[in-house]
């Protein structure tokens, strides 16, 4: 079978692609299911849902969810749930405000600091979404004030930047009961960029169901590391690219590998 892909992102949350952009790569890709992973919002799920098959693609429902844990942020990713929940919708709606208001308060930092961006003239109707830094960083690169998204990040708007304002994020136990309670699974979002496996044994008992071993960052030895822990502690092993367009350094989509044995063993966790 073809590969997968089942971490991608749109313009709903920090991605460059519009839902049709993201299919019609993945069509070209050679791509056999999809899941769009948007930060926090399933706004462009419907979609892609609805227009897959006109791409030869199977669409699975996703999201990642953001979470802070003793300092640190983990992203837990969520398949097959019901991304038509009303209380699911009305929750995310208000991590959405509170990452608007966010971005207000690091756009007034940037203007004191002399830097004026207008994030709808790089990212149309991204006031209405879930706005990141990543918008930011692009919008400033695309306006001349750095010479790379990741020197927007080291100078003005990572996490020790002088605009860099907390997010609102999930506690770890309240993400994954979410995505339990709507019947979805939830895995581990890129755990060799997290460097905090001792927390696993602790996500397990929470009800973690999958661990993302198939990452492009992830070396060989991590991949293979993290499909051992995944057998260890009898959890489902995913993949996907976590392509955001052209908003990082390179389009990753196609660049790893998922077998499509993958979403058949979603599918079989939960019975569809």
């Amino acid at each position: 079978m073809k590969p997968i892909d089942l971490h991608l992102h749109t313009t709903a949350s920090d991605g460059a692609f519009t839902v049709e952009e993201v299919l019609t790569a993945a069509r070209d890709k050679g791509l056999a299911a999809i899941s769009i992973t948007d930060h926090d919002s399933v706004s462009s799920v419907p979609e892609e849902i609805r227009r897959s098959s006109a791409f030869g693609l199977e669409a699975v429902p996703g999201m990642e969810l953001s979470i802070e844990c003793d300092g640190f942020e983990i992203h837990l990713l969520g398949y097959l749930f019901d991304y038509r929940d009303a209380e699911l919708l009305e929750r995310l709606s208000g991590f959405q405000e509170a990452r608007r208001e966010r971005a207000e308060l690091m756009l007034a930092k940037l203007e004191g600091m002399g830097i004026t961006l207008e994030l709808e003239k790089y990212f149309p109707g991204v006031s209405d979404g879930s706005i990141g830094r990543l918008h930011i960083g692009r919008a400033m690169y695309l306006s001349g004030y750095v010479s790379s998204v990741q020197e927007a990040f080291s100078r003005y708007i990572g996490n020790q930047g002088p605009v860099y304002v907390p997010k609102l994020t999930f506690s770890l136990p309240e993400a994954i009961g979410i995505i339990r309670k709507l019947g979805g699974v939830a895995v581990l979002a890129h755990p060799g960029q997290l460097r905090k496996d001792d927390l696993i044994p602790e996500m397990v008992s929470m009800g973690l169901q999958g661990l993302e071993a198939y990452y492009p960052s992830h070396s060989l030895f991590e991949t293979n590391h993290y499909i051992e822990l995944a057998r260890y502690y009898g959890l489902i092993v995913t993949g996907g690219s976590d392509c955001h367009g052209p908003n990082k350094s390179r389009i990753l989509m196609g660049e790893v590998v998922v077998p499509y044995e993958v979403l058949d063993e979603l599918r079989e966790l939960v019975g569809k």
